[in-house]
């Protein structure tokens, strides 16, 4: 659910959500197990072989939590960006800021390379968050293209699924049909997108399963770095600051949830220990 409503924001990733949790590699490998034998038992009703498949019931877990997050999430996340935007963009700027503090602690033997590619992952993020709105026409092909482009930035960390939405203009497009998505017009909108984001997850997970498995500590660091990189499309204020109460929580709000994720972390780290 975390990681749901983390993607309903934009410029927040579910893949941090992921990463910070500690299932970003199980989630990344369970979705990189799914082919065509899972639709096959799927359409035969064989559904207890499927549940035996690897990943598949951690998937389907993780995937009715994100998706209740999404349909549930929708309305709230867009009533408190209208009405209290500086809150809810100080609450992620803190969370990300210190989940990159934790992350870089726990890799270890850190080299020229691996700081190399955590500064060309910080640069690649802060250009796409940079960019300009553009527009992929209104077509149901260009919806098909938005899930797959969107899934896959949810897939990695710092760069946030609905914020790529926002640039190719589709992102009220979907979030509206998100939340009426059994009317008539709806219905095609989220299963064409549906169609596009599974697409995605099959083609993503994949190429990233690839580096992990190759390359674990130089892909982590990119990862990293794209939180980074994104970080700035967090912070709370988009003009000048006047200085109010209001404002005063806002800051209160960043300092809080930044100490209460470090808190959090050095807990579980004394459970596991």
């Amino acid at each position: 659910m975390a990681m749901g409503i983390a993607d309903v924001v934009p410029g927040v990733s579910g893949g941090t959500i992921a990463l910070l949790l500690g299932i970003y590699e199980q989630f990344i490998k369970s979705l990189s197990e799914i082919d065509i034998s899972w639709l096959k038992l799927l359409l035969t009703f064989k559904f207890k072989t499927l549940w035996n498949k690897p990943g598949f019931q951690f998937l389907s877990y993780l995937g009715l939590g994100i998706l209740s997050a999404i349909l549930l999430g929708s309305r709230i996340i867009l009533y408190s960006l209208g009405q209290f935007p500086e809150m809810v963009w100080a609450l992620f700027f803190g969370l990300v800021l210190a989940s990159i503090v934790i992350l870089i602690k726990r890799e270890p033997s850190k080299t020229f390379i691996s700081w190399g590619l955590f500064i060309i992952g910080a640069s690649l993020a802060y250009g796409i968050t940079m960019m300009n709105s553009l527009s992929l026409g209104s077509g149901s092909l260009s919806i098909l293209f938005a899930g797959m482009l969107a899934i896959m930035a949810m897939l990695l960390p710092g760069i946030s699924g609905s914020y790529i939405l926002l640039i190719i203009g589709k992102y009220q497009l979907i979030l509206g049909s998100l939340k009426n998505p059994f009317a008539p017009d709806s219905i095609v909108v989220v299963m064409t997108f549906a169609v596009g984001a599974i697409l995605g997850l099959l083609m993503g997970s994949r190429f990233l399963k690839w580096l992990l498995r190759h390359y674990h500590h130089q892909c982590l660091m990119t990862l990293i770095g794209f939180m980074l990189g994104a970080l700035p499309k967090l912070w709370p204020w988009k003009s000048d600051i006047e200085w109010s109460s209001y404002n005063i929580g806002v800051i209160g709000v960043i300092f809080l949830s930044f100490l209460g994720i470090l808190l959090l972390e050095k807990l579980s780290r004394k459970q596991v220990l």
